[in-house]
């Protein structure tokens, strides 16, 4: 049989965090180093239950563990479970891999609890972290993707946008074409009847002519004529006629023909 001396040098050979618990408050039998250094505490939590060593487990899950193990004889374990343990004068939460297992005798009695820890701390706020980088990579994804859903959806609003414009252009030139065949038409029928004709803006005060107008007032084609001009010339008998002609077209009632 070994003595206690002899399983607590072999309980520290090892870098697993080990105890032996006795009893259902899980008196401390031993622990090694890496156990000790788990909790925070030294060698004087020896022989104390665990609920009066590490007075902050009160309330957390552990404790009613352990009773469940004694009294049942069975195996209680868990996988990143977090503990709140007083360590450096600073309560802090730790995350641990452990097992509770019942150690029976001959008659199936249970006789102590083997208590085994591995702190993971480290991996799992690891894991933590990589899992916050990955939920905002999803969730970066998610939102690029929905932009390019929108993109695409733009990119067809100004293709068929387009194909609208290329109509609209289409019907534009067209009318432009029958606009220029018309104004042809007009010239032509104005040059074969010989056809005096001129235009007057009233915003601008702009007079102008053709040939054949300029033609009877004397000018020669690259003459300019102005509206009082063109006015002067005419018969003393007409002119009064003319102007009221002009008067009444430029009213907005009319319908802006000229008619004399």
């Amino acid at each position: 049989m070994l003595t206690d001396q002899q399983i607590i040098s072999v309980l520290n050979s090892t870098e697993v965090a080990t105890a032996i618990h006795i009893g259902e408050k899980a008196v401390i039998q031993t622990a090694n180093e890496a156990m000790l250094k788990a909790w925070g505490k030294d060698q004087s939590v020896i022989g104390k239950s665990l609920e009066d060593a590490l007075p902050e487990l009160k309330g957390q899950p552990f404790i009613t563990m352990l009773g469940r193990v004694w009294r049942e004889g069975i195996t209680i374990s868990g996988t990143d479970t977090p503990a709140d343990i007083r360590v450096d004068g600073k309560l802090q939460t730790f995350y641990f891999d452990f097992e509770y297992k019942a150690v029976k005798n001959e008659s199936g009695k249970t006789i102590c609890i083997l208590h085994t820890s591995t702190n993971i701390t480290t991996r799992f706020i690891s894991k933590q972290r990589e899992k916050k980088l990955m939920d905002e990579l999803a969730a970066i994804n998610e939102e690029l993707q929905a932009k390019n859903e929108e993109l695409a959806a733009m990119n067809e609003e100004f293709a068929t946008t387009n194909e609208e414009l290329t109509v609209y252009q289409q019907k534009l030139q067209l009318l432009n074409l029958k606009l220029t065949e018309s104004k042809n038409q007009l010239q032509f029928a104005i040059e074969a009847a010989e056809m005096a004709t001129w235009d007057y803006n009233p915003a601008t005060g702009y007079f102008s002519g053709n040939n054949r107008l300029k033609e009877w007032f004397g000018l020669v084609p690259e003459d300019e004529i102005k509206l009082s001009d063109a006015i002067a010339n005419i018969h003393p008998k007409e002119r009064s006629k003319v102007l009221s002609a002009i008067e009444k077209a430029m009213q907005f009632s009319s319908s802006g023909n000229y008619r004399n």
